[in-house]
């Protein structure tokens, strides 16, 4: 790909569009996906905790942190901050994608990736890497 069409498309990115559009790129992004094993629609996982049990969670264990959200729209309202699955979803409050994110920063978090057996394995190698590190005190909630 020629650099130049490599810029447009990095200022695309960067580019926020009014609310009406970024909605709309925004469901296009997590309808659009594709599973890579089945390459069928990977719409495997949008559920959310129950608000009660994040509560119990977020007490219990002071979670302030939802990593890998699954769908940007379904973070829970008391969370602190989240990290969804793309970087663009930095537009409606995320920290951007969950994989670019080093974990160890937020400390305590609810991790709730894909169920496909790639994202499953990912966030699992992501949490051990994470507890390894030099990092201050952290929980992690699969």
């Amino acid at each position: 790909m020629c650099s130049h069409t490599t810029k447009k498309k990095e200022l695309s990115r960067r580019r926020i569009f009014g609310f009406a559009t970024e909605i709309t790129l925004l469901l296009k992004r997590y309808s659009c996906e594709e599973d890579e094993d089945s390459k069928s629609s990977a719409l495997h996982n949008h559920w959310t905790l129950p608000p009660e049990m994040m509560k119990a969670l977020q007490q219990a264990f002071g979670i302030q942190a939802e990593f890998n959200v699954s769908r940007t729209l379904n973070v829970h309202q008391h969370t602190a901050t989240y990290c969804s699955k793309f970087d663009r979803d930095k537009v409606f409050g995320s920290r951007g994608s969950a994989w670019e994110t080093r974990w160890g920063q937020l400390g305590s978090f609810e991790c709730n990736p894909e169920y496909t057996a790639q994202d499953l394995d990912k966030a699992l190698c992501e949490a051990l890497m994470s507890t390894a590190a030099d990092s201050p005190v952290l929980g992690i909630g699969l």
